[in-house]
């Protein structure tokens, strides 16, 4: 292999100067394109919001949301307001075995729960309810009338 001679410069010709660069001027730095120049500032009127906007950010920030809930959501609310009639098995508990009242349609399940008894013979809990009829169709007390 054969060996190229390099000719290295001079010691006297290198100055200190040359060789380093002092990291902490950044004109110097910049001028020298080690440094990217300093940033254009934008227009303050552009980047700047009123309290107005402010608001109205916010506003269509959580606009898709909806209603945010720590506990379990609110029972909807069916507004269909009809008559409830209810027939009960004889019992000790209830004088009549026919009770009607007039409710809206999310509000069944609670008044029919009201319609229960303890049986002392077995020591459990049973539905006196045979059926139900509300809004001029008939129930058993398992079913609910349908709701879209």
């Amino acid at each position: 292999m054969k060996q190229e001679n390099i000719k290295s410069p001079s010691k006297a010709s290198q100055r200190e100067e040359d060789r380093w660069v002092d990291v902490h001027n950044d004109e110097l730095m910049i001028l020298l394109g080690i440094r990217a120049p300093h940033a254009i500032p934008r227009d303050n009127s552009v980047w700047t919001k009123t309290s107005y906007e402010k608001k109205v950010l916010r506003v269509e920030r959580c606009k898709h949301k909806g209603k945010i809930y720590f506990h379990n959501t609110p029972r909807k609310n069916i507004p269909v307001r009809a008559k409830l009639i209810i027939y009960l098995k004889k019992n000790n508990k209830f004088p009549y075995t026919t009770y009607s009242t007039k409710c809206m349609q999310h509000e069944i399940g609670n008044i029919l729960f009201n319609y229960y008894a303890k049986n002392n013979k077995t020591g459990s809990i049973e539905c006196l309810v045979t059926k139900y009829v509300y809004n001029g169709k008939t129930y058993t007390p398992n079913e609910r009338p349908f709701w879209l």
